[in-house]
């Protein structure tokens, strides 16, 4: 997975000097197990960070998240990203005009997102909350099964550009059961089977 916009979290790379070193976070899916989903369906999920300050230090400056998935399952649809680290507006990195630059990189069986802002650590104290929603991800339902969302490499870091060390990843369950629309043909060759001991039965 490309990790180099990470670099361009912080333009003025001397505001690195100033950062904490506490920093925290949690990585999870919400919801964390979905139900009720057929073949040729849609599955979204919501890729949630928490465990941040509340508008206040450490704010989450940029990510590197590599989602894995059973490709027999779930087809990866689509991803679009919260805006908590600003609005993305242009497809150059370098365009720092912009708010924040994004990257969407679908694999087989994994998906890798990449976000880093442009703002100011103030601007990103005042715009996220201790938990929030980093980016929204839609799959198509391939075949009946379960898959989990879970977590290939991962990379966090804070307003400063400065890596935010061990992250607790949750990962999430996404069962695919046989619908009532496939169970129809199994009940009615129960019935017909039924009938016919009834049938001997009586002979």
């Amino acid at each position: 997975m490309n990790k180099s916009h990470l670099s361009l979290l912080a333009p003025l790379g001397i505001l690195a000097a100033f950062s904490g070193t506490a920093d925290a976070a949690s990585l999870s899916f919400a919801p964390s197990a979905q139900r009720g989903l057929e073949v040729g369906g849609r599955v979204t999920a919501d890729l949630v960070v928490s465990d941040l300050g509340e508008t206040g230090a450490p704010s989450l400056g940029g990510f590197s998240v590599e989602i894995l998935f059973d490709e027999a399952v779930l087809g990866f649809n689509s991803a679009s990203f919260g805006g908590s680290l600003g609005a993305i507006v242009s497809d150059d990195p370098f365009d720092f005009t912009a708010d924040a630059y994004g990257e969407v990189t679908p694999g087989t069986g994994d998906v890798a997102l990449l976000e880093t802002s442009y703002l100011l650590p103030a601007e990103l104290d005042a715009l996220q909350s201790d938990s929030f929603v980093l980016a929204t991800l839609a799959f198509d339902v391939a075949s009946l099964g379960s898959t989990t969302l879970s977590f290939g490499a991962v990379e966090l870091t804070n307003a400063f550009g400065n890596v935010i060390a061990d992250p607790k990843l949750n990962n999430g369950f996404v069962p695919i059961p046989a619908t009532a629309s496939l169970m129809v043909p199994g009940l009615g060759l129960m019935g017909w089977l039924r009938r016919r001991r009834k049938a001997r039965a009586s002979a």
